[in-house]
């Protein structure tokens, strides 16, 4: 397949563009910050501690009279590198299983340095692990050869249909939680009538008339579906029944109680849901390889807080709400994993061609989450996700030491209703999120908050595209309403060296009025669509970021980098107006509207050279000239991208259901490495 020749879409200016000198001033001019506010706020986390909220205090590096947050010394942590990770290698005691064996009872009876190898086939879920490994000798839960054997809780429906009332009908004994139809995952209904004339109920009484145009519904031992266009349900796919008298409305409910992370009984709520998972790993030292995790209602995996030290590996997630789900387990590795749970982001595509916003996300996607985790040293890396609500949601860490940091990186994370990453903590995070390709989301990243963060997001590509939607930004700072009492503001967060481009909409948005502190937002390159307001008490952007875009307030920008011209609607990379692709169908195959995207700088670019001088180290980066390059590349790097994804998948085929934008080249993504950008 031919491409036609990639244009610098994001990184072109005006050829006679003159750098200001000024761009190399101090960042202590620039960032002040107020001690009796620090003082404040250490008293409001000697409260919370005396509440048992584990509340930490930073310990971070120092720029000029500042506390920022930077990368630890290069002695403290090897970092996840641009390189395709090798296959691991699993050597002990080899057990085959084969479909037929009871596969619980072997996982009782595990020693440290088992290999439990299942061949090909469909095996039972809701295990539970609970023999542990040790460090020098874990236990082993592989499928030999990789991706051949599956963990399911499906049954194929094998009825007769009936159709009246726009609706299809078949007899079922027992209320499934879950439905999913033609490969497509369908939103329970809570009553016929609604599921008729498409409306959810969303909170004390109040209902949402724009939700998708399909769903499920059982009642009076019959099951009732309803289906987008002329669809018929030829392939039908229920879970297995796994408590007595289920609810109908199970999963309306659990959807309620794992959107509201910050709830009081949100663990309580999760807790109770935790019999639907496929696999709970009650035991420290296991690696999980190979496996395709299928058809679990409510979770994938639920790792309790005993399993330290735990590699989830080449694993492929289907029609599962939550992927991963971890509570307080150190020590965690996911990657080159595949989770989708689609079409939930269509319907926000089809709901904004057809109403003009997204709200149907809202009902189709609650819960639809990649991986949840809380924890010291988690590595989530190389993985692809999409098709969700919130892919990734970091929660907090329980150390403030850069050698227990957290890493997200070299992940495709795409196609999110809400975010791509939703950072929300009350304690530190204390983690760096590099190197990851983040695009189409409402909010690719969300900052929602970050309360003594030690967050820093370095080396992004966030990008919105033709596939993407116009009612979109790049950034959301958003104080929780019930936090809100608290009065303590977002901090320790660093936004270093990313590329952000939204050529549908804006820049930032903020649903509440809050503060910020020691925020650091240095050598990034911000491209929008539409007007940005901005006005944000104690964040403010660095003179080396170039913010090309319209401005209605120069508030905190006056000192960036930009054109003349602050708008670029008569520049020829972006149009006068958004163009985002309608929904049609779900098998769509995009034509390309414009000549492809290209991250990289030109020569002509303000953004060479231009960054801040002497803090390379501190930020991750190499420059190749006297100053760092703004972005995430430097003029004349490429960049490197490891194949997304289970490494078992032949590089010709794909898990991806969801297509890619047409000015997207995959092997931006990793997913064509073959041939380069």
């Amino acid at each position: 397949m031919s491409y036609p020749n990639p244009i610098a879409l994001t990184m072109s200016f005006l050829p006679n563009r003159q750098l200001n000198k000024k761009v190399c001033i101090s960042l202590k001019h620039h960032l002040v910050r107020r001690r009796i506010k620090q003082v404040a706020h250490f008293g409001y986390l000697l409260i919370f501690c005396m509440c048992g909220i584990a509340f930490s205090c930073l310990s971070q590096k120092t720029f000029g009279s500042e506390n920022l947050t930077f990368l630890p010394d290069a002695t403290d942590r090897t970092w996840t590198g641009p390189e395709l990770r090798s296959m691991p290698v699993f050597s002990g005691n080899r057990i085959r299983v084969n479909p037929s064996d009871d596969l619980q009872s072997i996982l009782d009876s595990a020693k440290p340095g088992d290999v439990i190898s299942l061949s090909p086939g469909t095996y039972p879920g809701r295990l539970r692990i609970t023999q542990p490994g040790t460090n020098e000798t874990p236990i082993s839960l592989i499928a030999e050869p990789a991706g051949s054997a599956t963990l399911s809780n499906a049954v194929t429906l094998q009825k007769q249909w009936t159709h009246s009332d726009d609706l299809w009908q078949c007899d079922l004994e027992y209320a499934p939680a879950y439905v999913e139809v033609n490969g497509r995952v369908l939103q329970p209904f809570n009553g016929i009538k609604d599921l008729q004339v498409g409306r959810l109920p969303i909170r004390r009484g109040k209902y949402q008339d724009q939700v998708p145009p399909e769903g499920f519904r059982h009642a009076c031992g019959k099951l009732y579906v309803k289906l987008f266009g002329n669809d018929e349900p030829k392939h039908v796919r229920i879970n297995k029944p796994y408590k007595k008298n289920p609810r109908s409305n199970a999963l309306v409910e659990y959807h309620k109680a794992a959107d509201s992370s910050w709830m009081s009984d949100y663990d309580k709520k999760m807790f109770e849901r935790r019999d639907g998972c496929l696999i709970q790993i009650d035991a420290p030292h296991w690696r999980i390889h190979g496996l395709k995790m299928d058809f679990a209602p409510e979770f994938g995996i639920w790792v309790t807080s005993n399993a330290d030290n735990l590699q989830l590996s080449d694993l492929s997630f289907t029609g599962t709400l939550k992927g991963i789900y971890v509570r307080g387990a150190d020590d965690l590795v996911v990657e080159h994993c595949d989770w989708h749970l689609f079409p939930r982001f269509q319907w926000a595509r089809w709901a904004e061609t057809n109403h003009g916003g997204w709200e149907a996300a809202s009902g189709a996607t609650i819960a639809a989450v990649f991986i949840e985790h809380y924890g010291l040293r988690h590595r989530i890396i190389n993985n692809h996700a999409y098709e969700g609500l919130d892919l990734i949601r970091p929660r907090p860490s329980k150390s403030t030491d850069p050698k227990d940091m957290s890493e997200i990186a070299f992940n495709v994370l795409r196609n999110a209703a809400d975010e791509c990453i939703e950072f929300d903590s009350k304690p530190t995070l204390n983690m760096r999120v590099h190197n990851n390709f983040l695009m189409d989301a409402v909010m690719p990243l969300a900052i929602s908050p970050v309360l003594d963060g030690r967050l820093l997001i370095d080396h992004n590509i966030v990008y919105q595209s033709t596939m993407g939607l116009r009612d979109c930004g790049l950034l959301k700072w958003y104080m929780i309403p019930s936090w809100k009492s608290l009065n303590i503001p977002t901090s320790g967060v660093t936004i270093v060296h990313n590329t952000m481009l939204n050529p549908n909409k804006a820049f930032v948005w903020t649903g509440e009025d809050h503060t910020f502190e020691n925020i650091l937002i240095d050598n990034n390159i911000f491209r929008v669509w539409q007007a940005n307001k901005w006005a944000y008490k104690g964040m403010t952007l660095s003179p080396n970021n170039l913010y090309k875009g319209h401005i209605n307030r120069l508030d905190h920008l006056e000192h960036t980098i930009r054109d003349i011209e602050p708008g670029f609607v008569s520049s020829p990379e972006f149009p006068a107006e958004p163009e985002v692709l309608p929904f049609k169908s779900f098998s769509e195959t995009p034509k390309p509207l414009n000549n492809q995207v290209d991250f990289h700088l030109t020569s002509q670019s303000p953004s060479i050279d231009a960054g801040s001088a002497g803090n390379d180290t501190k930020y991750g980066h190499n420059s190749i000239g006297e100053s760092s390059d703004l972005g995430a590349l430097e003029y004349g790097a490429r960049w490197s991208f490891p194949r997304p994804g289970p490494r078992w998948v032949n590089e010709s085929s794909t898990l991806i259901t969801a297509p890619l934008p047409p000015e997207i080249h995959p092997s931006w993504l990793g997913l064509n490495e073959s041939s380069q950008p």
